[in-house]
């Protein structure tokens, strides 16, 4: 362990949702941003140009005029002075990294995660390599080679993922030490536990696991792909059964009525039909219904029933272009699937979702 005086380690935990990072010893974390990354893949000509005083994004003109923060202005990969190859090619990719940079839409932009699907473990390492650029150099600005690193990893990280990990760290941002600790241990030692039984539900998936005297006993790792992200989908078919069409903050401009003051008008806009990428409206469309679901989804105190909860008051929500809709059962039938996975099958649409299956939770 790194016994430095008066140096305040960093601690980032790169999720498959969010990133979280700050100082070891604080409450909570003072980062906290989305861990995919938008991307636009340009040819080699087309790279060159732009490098040599091609033209840029119109819109990233548009915040400079603005006067837009040095910290929150989007930051390409090529920017940083950096390009990384795509898919192997000649072709390179511009990265924007963190909330301002994926919230604004930009032309043939795709949302990619560093994540590889199948594993669940880190896979495109120049992803990471700027997720954590953006948060020790951006978000907390620091000088990296002055503070030590905490580094939470999977419960079932591999040995290549930990070498790659460390060799980025080590031979980029230049730490003076490095720490991999598991989520199961930090999740115990933060409840003051050594040893404890921690069950977390994430993003993608689900994972037990067994903690002994501070240590991670990895034969009792177990995963289901049960997590967050089928839960927002539920809640998203659950909506779109109601006839409610969940738009996009690009695809309309909201401005105050002219004649009806503290009223809204809509208009829609046209100019990003087109060049918007299917992955980057997905995105979008599931930010706005994950904060739905965070935002009117309870735990029932009983066993979820159809019949019994049919008649509970509904909840209001309005939707970023104005749409309100009412909430009833379904904001304790989405958070029950934690605990009754079959469940999914009961929303429309649903068959396409395979059967996510389930650790043995019983209440």
């Amino acid at each position: 362990m790194y016994g430095g005086d008066e140096v305040n380690a960093i601690v980032i935990d790169l999720g498959a949702s969010a990133v979280k990072a700050g100082y070891a010893g604080e409450e909570s974390p003072k980062v906290h941003f989305p861990s995919c990354v938008g991307a636009i893949t340009r040819d080699k000509d087309a790279a060159e140009a732009k490098a040599n005083g091609g033209a840029g994004d119109a819109r990233d003109v548009e915040m400079a005029e603005a006067g837009a923060d040095a910290s929150t202005t989007p930051k390409k990969e090529s920017d940083a002075g950096s390009k990384s190859k795509a898919n192997g090619s000649d072709a390179t990719r511009d990265l924007y990294v963190g909330h301002f940079a994926l919230n604004y839409r930009r032309e043939n932009m795709e949302v990619v995660s560093p994540f590889d699907e199948k594993t669940g473990l880190l896979s495109d390492w120049d992803l990471v390599e700027n997720i954590w650029r953006h948060t020790l150099t951006d978000r907390l600005h620091i000088d990296p080679t002055e503070h030590p690193v905490l580094l939470a990893e999977p419960n079932f990280n591999s040995k290549e993922c930990r070498e790659k990990s460390l060799e980025i760290l080590f031979e980029t941002f230049q730490p003076p030490a490095v720490f991999l600790a598991k989520n199961a241990c930090l999740s115990s030692y933060s409840a003051g536990r050594p040893t404890s039984l921690v069950l977390d539900v994430g993003y993608k998936s689900t994972v037990a696991a067994a903690v002994h005297d501070g240590y991670l006993l990895q034969k009792s790792v177990s995963r289901s792909r049960l997590g967050g992200e089928i839960l927002t989908d539920c809640m998203q078919r659950s909506v779109e059964s109601k006839g409610v069409n969940v738009r996009p903050r690009y695809a309309f401009k909201r401005t105050e009525s002219k004649q009806n003051k503290g009223t809204f008008d809509v208009k829609d806009l046209d100019d990003y039909k087109g060049t918007t990428t299917e992955s980057y409206h997905r995105w979008s469309v599931e930010q706005i219904v994950s904060d739905l679901k965070e935002t009117v989804c309870r735990a029932s105190e009983n066993v979820f029933n159809e019949e019994e909860h049919a008649n509970i008051p509904t909840v209001a929500y309005e939707l970023p272009d104005g749409t309100e809709i009412q909430v009833g059962s379904d904001r304790f039938k989405v958070p029950e699937i934690l605990f009754n996975p079959g469940l999914v099958q009961t929303f429309p649409g649903a068959e396409a979702i395979a059967n996510p299956g389930g650790l043995p939770m019983q209440r």
